[in-house]
């Protein structure tokens, strides 16, 4: 935070400030997870680090009630229909940011008005250089999913939104405690 106690004030002078960090992880309930795992593999140059499958939800249910000497619940039989297909996805962009894409049955139905969206509709990625990584994600082919231009948000942070492919809208900035710091800031 910058806080010091007064016989501290030389060292704060010569101690390297920590780097501000974004928002970095939520997760994304998909209606198509496949394509939503394209997306972010080839338009935003994320890496699968692991997957879950329904059967790993049924396996973990299944030492659950053995250790405890419980019945297992009456849904465990349908969701072992299920067991190869995919629920969790964790994808990671650098050693600091990754996200979950996850899918539940049923998210491809009509939203009803009032109940609870299981969308999570933002999260903030962090880059060094906020144009450089625009142009990559353009070479990528990612311009249509672009919702704004690079915009002047909060003091000295430079952002511009955009869309993956359900429509979860999320920010990309370039915030740093150095361009906090430096008032008119050209981007030019």
């Amino acid at each position: 935070m910058g806080l010091v106690y007064p016989c501290e004030m030389g060292q704060a002078e010569t101690a390297a400030k920590p780097k501000i960090k974004a928002i970095s992880h939520l997760g994304f309930n998909c209606k198509d997870l496949e394509k939503s795992i394209a997306f972010y593999r080839d338009i935003m140059g994320y890496t699968e680090k692991f997957t879950l499958t329904y059967g790993d939800i049924v396996k973990d249910l299944e030492r659950e009630c053995a250790e405890q000497g419980e019945k297992e619940p009456i849904y465990l039989k349908a969701l072992r229909k299920f067991s190869d297909k995919k629920w969790s996805v964790y994808m990671q962009w650098n050693e600091d940011s990754f996200i979950e894409l996850f899918y539940a049955m049923g998210a491809n139905r009509p939203r009803i008005p009032g109940n609870r969206d299981l969308n999570y509709t933002h999260y903030s990625l962090e880059v060094d250089d906020i144009r450089a990584f625009r142009k990559m994600l353009e070479a990528r082919g990612g311009a249509k999913y672009f919702d704004t231009e690079i915009t002047r948000g909060m003091e000295n942070t430079w952002q511009f939104w955009m869309h993956d492919p359900d429509g979860n809208k999320f920010e990309i900035m370039e915030y740093t405690p150095e361009s906090y710091q430096i008032a008119g800031r050209n981007m030019e």
